[in-house]
């Protein structure tokens, strides 16, 4: 089926296909000028088939464009990529007739350690996870135990025999005591020199598309969010003033962090949590049993407490009164109408949609 092209323009993947040619196939990226990938693919030319390549890979309408971790100046930090302005990187790339650069890509996999590395230097180098080396075991293959040192233990398959194989596996526990497998191997792509960079995971197939691998991305995706350096001690200050502390300490936020990452927190002798990242049981007892948040000297700092937007004043206000509105008025009209001019807070007059 030489020169055939592939049909992909149903509504429906499953009626969708593709299948094999012997035409010689590049992995290509086209580059935009603000450094924004897209993967593409140029059929060979055939006069007597139409082209329709799949929209994903389309070489003149392709709409999926990704960032790479592009390496930075390390004077202007501007990301260096190939771009129309330097040649497509002093002709590394060619330029393409909408002001792009498409740029061949070299996949290489290496091993990365020889020996038996640290825990750290595992989790530090290592970025590509595997399954339980049992699982990997048939008749033909098997892994073994080959080396161990307390915190790493490296599984090698009867085919290598070594550690310094991209077959081999280490067993190592995260910082959130978790269990992982992780692969010997460093996955690179190279666009030609300087554009090297590791490889970035991916969870879809394009070919054979599954609800299992949107779930898997979305919850890889979600669990790197809830375990970004920044989040704990994030959720940690918001969580703090929702109990009624506005202007929380830095000390205060911090015991707080603490106890979400570890996951429990410990008060005159009763433990709170199960020492899962992230557990709201610690974190909860660990605001509210603060000595900043239960010592009375607080009491008589003006700046303590909870600062309340005016509106949820005024609503507190109006409960505490028993106000009732008649059938026939609205909200927004009457008491609560030019409230902007009231209170200093638009209520019913927001400036657009995203108020």
């Amino acid at each position: 089926m030489t020169g055939t092209r592939t049909k992909y323009n149903s509504l429906d993947p499953d009626t969708n296909f593709f299948f094999w040619t012997n035409d010689p196939c590049d992995q290509q990226i086209k580059v935009r000028s603000d450094g924004l990938i897209a993967f593409v693919h140029k059929p060979k030319f055939n006069a007597e088939v139409y082209d329709d390549t799949t929209p994903y890979v389309d070489f003149d309408f392709a709409a999926t464009f990704i960032k790479l971790p592009w390496q930075k100046d390390p004077v202007t930090h501007y990301e260096i990529f190939p771009t129309v302005n330097n040649t497509c990187g002093n002709g590394v790339c060619a330029a393409t007739h909408d002001d792009m650069c498409l740029c061949n890509v070299t996949v290489t996999e290496t091993p990365v350690f020889a020996t038996l590395p640290s825990r750290q230097d595992a989790l530090a180098a290592l970025k590509i996870g595997a399954h339980d080396p049992a699982l990997f075991s048939d008749d033909s293959t098997t892994y073994i135990l080959l080396e161990s040192s307390g915190e790493v233990d490296a599984y090698v398959s009867s085919e290598s025999g070594i550690i310094f194989s991209t077959s081999t596996i280490f067993q190592v526990t995260n910082e959130f005591g978790e269990t992982i497998y992780l692969k010997n191997m460093l996955s690179s792509i190279s666009l030609g020199a300087p554009y090297e960079m590791r490889n970035p995971p991916s969870f879809i197939n394009l070919v054979t598309m599954t609800e299992r691998d949107f779930e898997n991305e979305v919850d890889a995706f979600l669990t790197d969010l809830i375990r970004y350096e920044s989040t704990a001690p994030h959720v940690s200050q918001r969580l703090i003033q929702v109990f009624g502390v506005s202007n929380p300490s830095p000390s205060y936020v911090s015991r707080v962090t603490q106890a979400f990452r570890s996951g429990t927190f410990t008060k005159g002798g009763t433990s709170f949590g199960d020492q899962n990242y992230g557990n709201l049981a610690a974190v909860a007892a660990a605001i509210t049993l603060d000595p900043e948040f239960m010592s009375v000297v607080g009491d008589d700092d003006p700046i303590a407490g909870q600062l309340r937007e005016p509106l949820l004043k005024v609503i507190a206000y109006l409960r505490s009164m028993e106000f009732k509105r008649k059938p026939n008025v609205k909200f927004r009209h009457g008491l609560f109408q030019d409230m902007h001019f009231k209170i200093g807070q638009m209520v019913f007059q927001p400036p657009d949609q995203f108020s």
